[in-house]
C-alpha cells in the first residue's frame, strides 16, 4: 500500500480518495520540480526548485489570500478573517488567532503589518551604515520608551514636547566633556514662563550676537545685566507712570538714582530723586542758541555767566542785589534799543539809557568819592 501511495505521487497521477489516517514511517524523496501539492484545484504547493539562480526551497500560497499561515495546531480550525495581500506574505498567529504579524512586499515597500500592539523589538536595530530606508528616516510615530537615541547628524523638527508631567526638557553637553554643563528648560512650574535653570553650577549662557526683529524682545519686568552698552533709537516707560529710573549699581555707598516723569505734568519732564540728591553734576554744556528756557524758573548759586547780552522777557530786568554793574563804554552814536544802558565816551563821559528806539537820554557824570 505504502509503496503504491508513493509512486502515485512520484508519477504525478492524482488520488481520488485515501480514506483514513497514514501513518507512515520512513522518508519521502521527492526529486526536482517536484512538488507536494495542497488542495482540490491544487491551491497550494513545496518544491525543490532549480528554476532559480540557486536550487531552492520553494512555497507556493493559495492565491485566494497569498498567505503562508503559521499558527498553534490547536487553533488551525479557528477563521483568522485575514484578507488577501495581493502578494506572497508570511503570517504568525497569537495563541488563539486574534492577533497576527505578517511580512511581506507591496510592490513598493516591504511591511510589517501588526493587527494590534506595537512591533517590540527587545534587543535594537543595527543599522547598515547608519541609513534607514535608503536615506533619511521617516517615522509616523516614534516611541523609543524613555531610550536613548544616540549618535544622530541632525533632526528637523516642526516642535519639541517633554513627555513628562514635569514638562522639563534637558540640554546637555557630552558625557566625556571636561566643561559639561546642562540647562534645564522648564516649560510647566510658571504660567505663561519658561524657565532656564541648570543643575550643573552654569552661571552664564552665552548666545554670542542676536539679532531681534521689532519688538522681539520682552522680558516681564526681568533685569538685563552686566551689559557693556546698548544702541538704541529711543526709549520709553512701558508702565502707565511714565516714569524711567536710572541709577547706579546695588554695591556702592554712593548709590543714588534719579527719576524721569514724562506723564505727571503736561508739556514737562520732571527730574526727582528718592535717594536725596541734591545736586546733579553734569559738567559743560554748550547749547545752541535760543535752546535753554527755564520757564520763569531760577537759575542758582552761579560761580559766573558769560553773556553777550541781558533782554527782558517782558518789560523789565530787575538786577536785585547785583553789586557790580558792568556797563559798556563806547562812543554810541544814535541808535539804541529800548531799555538799553551805555557809557558814552565821546566828548564827554556821559551816562545814557535809550527811552526809545534810537532815542538816548545822556546825563554827564561827575567826579565820584576818592576814599
Amino acid at each position: 500500500m505504502f509503496v503504491a501511495i508513493v509512486a502515485t505521487i512520484i508519477s504525478g497521477t492524482a488520488i481520488a480518495a485515501l480514506i483514513g489516517t497514514q501513518r507512515i514511517g520512513d522518508n519521502f524523496w521527492f526529486l526536482d520540480d517536484k512538488q507536494v501539492q495542497f488542495g482540490n484545484l491544487p491551491d497550494a504547493a513545496v518544491e525543490y526548485d532549480t528554476a532559480q539562480t540557486n536550487d531552492s526551497l520553494v512555497i507556493g500560497v493559495p492565491a485566494t489570500n497569498d498567505r503562508l499561515v503559521i499558527t498553534r495546531k490547536a487553533d488551525m480550525s479557528v477563521n483568522f478573517g485575514l484578507s488577501d495581500l495581493n502578494s506572497a506574505g508570511l503570517t504568525a498567529m497569537s495563541n488563539g488567532g486574534d492577533k497576527a504579524v505578517t511580512l511581506y512586499h507591496d510592490d513598493t515597500n516591504a511591511v510589517i503589518a501588526i493587527s494590534s500592539g506595537v512591533l517590540s523589538i527587545p534587543a535594537g536595530i543595527s543599522v547598515g551604515a547608519g541609513v534607514i530606508g535608503g536615506g533619511a528616516g521617516t517615522f509616523t510615530s516614534l516611541d523609543v520608551t524613555d531610550g536613548n537615541i544616540t549618535n544622530v547628524g541632525n533632526i528637523a523638527l516642526d516642535s519639541l514636547e517633554a513627555d513628562a508631567a514635569a514638562g522639563t526638557i534637558t540640554m546637555k553637553g557630552a558625557t566625556a566633556g571636561v566643561n559639561k554643563e546642562n540647562l534645564v528648560w522648564d516649560f510647566e512650574t510658571t504660567p505663561n514662563v519658561v524657565g532656564v535653570s541648570s543643575g550643573t553650577g552654569a552661571s552664564l549662557v552665552n548666545f554670542g550676537a542676536i539679532s531681534l526683529g521689532v519688538g522681539g524682545l520682552d522680558v516681564s519686568d526681568g533685569n538685563i545685566a552686566n551689559v557693556g552698552y546698548l544702541k538704541l533709537d529711543s526709549i520709553y516707560s512701558d508702565e502707565a507712570t511714565g516714569q524711567i529710573v536710572i541709577g547706579g549699581a546695588t554695591g556702592p555707598a554712593n548709590n543714588e538714582a534719579l527719576t524721569l516723569d514724562f506723564e505727571a505734568v503736561a508739556n514737562t519732564v520732571s527730574v526727582s530723586s528718592t535717594t536725596g540728591v541734591t545736586l546733579v553734576d553734569v559738567g559743560a554744556i554748550g547749547l545752541a542758541g535760543g535752546s535753554l528756557d527755564v520757564s520763569d524758573g531760577n537759575i542758582t548759586n552761579a560761580g559766573s555767566v558769560g553773556v553777550d547780552s541781558i533782554n527782558a522777557d517782558g518789560t523789565t530786568v530787575d538786577y536785585n542785589d547785583v553789586n557790580i554793574l558792568e556797563l559798556p563804554q563806547a562812543d554810541l552814536g544814535v541808535n539804541c534799543t529800548l531799555g538799553q544802558i551805555a557809557i558814552d565816551t565821546a566828548a564827554t563821559v556821559e551816562l545814557c539809557y535809550c527811552k526809545a528806539e534810537n532815542s538816548w537820554y545822556c546825563q554827564p557824570l561827575t567826579a565820584g568819592p576818592t576814599d
